[in-house]
């Protein structure tokens, strides 16, 4: 997480895969505060929060390799003046996040 009280936010951090013979893949660049991984119930959407970003990302996520594809933002939170903090999807597919600067659960 980019922290730093005078300066704006560098957008150098990186979301990661670890595979189960330990090796290691850079699959996004360019991240401010990695804060909220989620899956879809059926597994072919992987949701990421960036809270620096202002968006939470959706990808197509394929679970047998690991694989994301077909970048997209999914909620746009620059114009509320919050930030996406955490995840959850719900048993009814709906992805949840809290957004503490505006005290506000959104579903």
């Amino acid at each position: 997480m980019f922290e730093h009280p005078t300066r704006p936010t560098d957008f150098v951090g990186a979301l990661y895969r670890l595979d189960p013979d330990l090796t290691c893949h850079r699959m996004v660049d360019g991240v401010g505060s990695s804060n909220g991984l989620a899956f879809s119930p059926d597994g072919a959407t992987m949701y990421f929060a960036d809270s620096q970003g202002g968006f939470v990302w959706a990808w197509d996520f394929d679970a047998a390799t690991g694989a994301i594809d077909r970048r997209r933002p999914f909620i746009d939170f620059r114009d509320s003046g919050g930030c996406a903090d955490g995840a959850t999807v719900d048993a009814e597919g709906c992805d949840g996040t809290t957004l503490p600067e505006t005290g506000k659960l959104c579903r």
